[in-house]
């Protein structure tokens, strides 16, 4: 419903509004020129149109054609305001101006009055028309900073009051040679992978044209900076069940079953077999197959020194009833030949393995039987064993490294809740050295490698580097890809080993559960 408003007001300006809670529009008011003759009423045109551009305006006529006589003031109302713009101005001349970027079908109704005399409604319709405005681009990259495998992505803000934007097109000007552009909505991703795309790439302009119109984007800068971690390679095929690494002759190998193990299911029904025995070109990131060992073995154990390997330890077979392994195995990398000798029982489920490693004299190999704890030691040079029952304050051993002479542990007590590195002394059998590893580690999988001057705990929560000469704890940075969520849950790896080669960490396999993860990580504390 449409209500008239009269304006008796001599002097006012006129404002059109687009909802009931603007103010009505109005236009001055005069008082027409009669003495031309007397007029008994009005003479208006019923229709007027009028046709602009967007954010143009318009003046529109709207004199009528005979005014009646008198000295009243001639009065205008506005039955219906616009919506789609205002009015401003006086009787006889109207100036409609539409609002911003806006366009389409507009009206307005009014209506004369002077005196007694009243003229028609009289309609005008105003047609704006769309004209394409520039559009603008706007935004920044979160991130100017990013490390080698780190996933880059950054959509620019596009601002366009046109509704049809299908003509957009989008291109860029030095691109990083790693990332892919889409023209269609500007879009910069891709993830930096090796040392080439390292470096500053500058003055990246990212520009947007709709056909009369181009903008661009203030051009930024792209650095790309070392990762700590990066994913290098893969174990082949599926390796990945009892893995066991070490570095034989300053070579990276690996001895794995090809089966997935995860379960009791698949462990009974796997066939007896040796391991496969592998080794990684680090400069390549290739594999090379090496001879494997002669006998069937699972859940073995496998350190070296020197030129050798020594495997040992496991059963015949997978399942749990298979019989004990009685025999070492030692593979010589100068001749690539495997020779077996005997050795004691060491079992999942007799004589448990704890932890071992081995220096240029002896492999040492911590066990557990019986809920005793005890050091097993091989001498080398003769390839005999001997045996010491221990009497440590600690309750279980997690893993070993020599660092010379010095034999160094990461160990547990009843309570579990602090990890402890700990030097042991073979020859007295003492532990010399017991502090807790300030990190958490209670619960979580961890290992423990050595470059010679340091150790280093990894753990999927944190890595610590231990400073033997000042005995000094840093944190370093934490491998990104041990750990991810499922649903709500935070998963972390285990299971996986680290090695260390020429100053640089190799982190291998492992699993997220019962998915196992056949990765290869690289790791360059250097970078810290």
């Amino acid at each position: 419903m449409y209500y008239k408003t009269t304006l008796t007001i001599a002097m006012l300006s006129l404002l059109s509004a687009c909802s009931g809670s603007d103010s009505q529009p109005s236009v001055k008011t005069t008082t027409p020129d009669t003495s031309t003759g007397a007029q008994a009423q009005f003479q208006t045109s019923a229709l007027l149109q009028s046709t602009l551009n967007e954010d143009a305006s318009v003046q529109i006529d709207i004199s009528a054609q005979q005014v009646p006589t008198g000295t009243e003031a001639l009065q205008l109302s506005i039955i219906e305001p616009t919506q789609l713009g205002t009015l401003t101005g006086q009787y006889p001349n109207l100036t409609y101006s539409p609002k911003p970027n806006m366009h389409g079908n507009d009206r307005f109704v009014y209506q004369l009055k002077k005196g007694e005399h009243t003229s028609e409604e009289v309609t005008v319709k105003i047609t704006i028309t769309a004209v394409n405005d520039k559009p603008e681009l706007s935004g920044s990259p979160a991130q100017n900073v990013i490390k080698l495998n780190d996933d880059f992505s950054f959509s620019p803000i596009v601002d366009d009051v046109d509704t049809d934007t299908s003509g957009h097109i989008f291109n860029i000007i030095n691109k990083p040679q790693w990332a892919q552009f889409d023209t269609s909505n500007g879009t910069l991703s891709g993830a930096p992978k090796v040392d080439d795309d390292l470096g500053v790439y500058k003055q990246i302009k990212i520009s947007l044209t709709d056909g009369d119109f181009t903008t661009e984007l203030t051009a930024f800068d792209i650095e790309v900076v070392k990762s700590a971690w990066q994913p290098i390679t893969q174990l082949p095929n599926n390796q990945g069940s009892h893995l066991k690494t070490t570095v034989l002759n300053n070579k990276l190998v690996t001895l794995s079953h090809l089966t997935s193990l995860s379960s009791a299911m698949s462990c009974s029904t796997a066939p007896q077999s040796a391991p496969t025995f592998m080794q990684l070109d680090t400069n390549h990131l290739s594999w090379l197959v090496l001879p494997r060992p002669e006998e069937s073995r699972y859940y073995y154990h496998a350190v070296s020194t020197g030129s050798k390997l020594y495997l040992f330890g496991g059963t015949q077979a997978c399942p749990s009833t298979s019989s004990a392994k009685t025999t070492m195995e030692i593979f010589d990398s100068e001749s690539l030949a495997w020779s077996s000798v005997s050795a004691p029982v060491f079992s999942p489920y007799e004589n448990t393995v704890l932890a071992s490693c081995a220096n240029s004299q002896h492999v040492a190999a911590f066990t557990s039987n019986s809920d005793s704890l005890y050091l097993y030691l091989l001498d080398v040079s003769d390839n005999t064993w001997k045996s010491e029952a221990l009497e440590l304050p600690v309750t279980d051993i997690h893993n070993c490294a020599f660092v010379g002479e010095k034999l160094f542990m990461t160990t547990t007590s009843d309570s579990h809740t602090n990890v402890n590195l700990t030097q042991f002394d073979i020859n007295t059998l003492q532990i010399t050295i017991n502090e807790h590893i300030p990190a958490d580690l209670a619960d979580l999988y961890h290992t423990l490698a050595s470059d010679g001057g340091s150790l280093q705990v990894h753990s999927p929560k944190a890595v610590m580097q231990y400073q033997i000469d000042t005995q000094q704890w840093q944190a370093l940075t934490v491998n990104p890809y041990a750990s991810e969520v499922q649903g709500e849950q935070n998963y972390y790896l285990r299971d996986y080993s680290v090695e260390q080669l020429e100053g640089k960490y190799y982190q291998l396999g492992g699993a997220f559960t019962t998915q196992s993860n056949n990765q290869v990580y690289l790791f360059n504390s250097t970078v810290d």
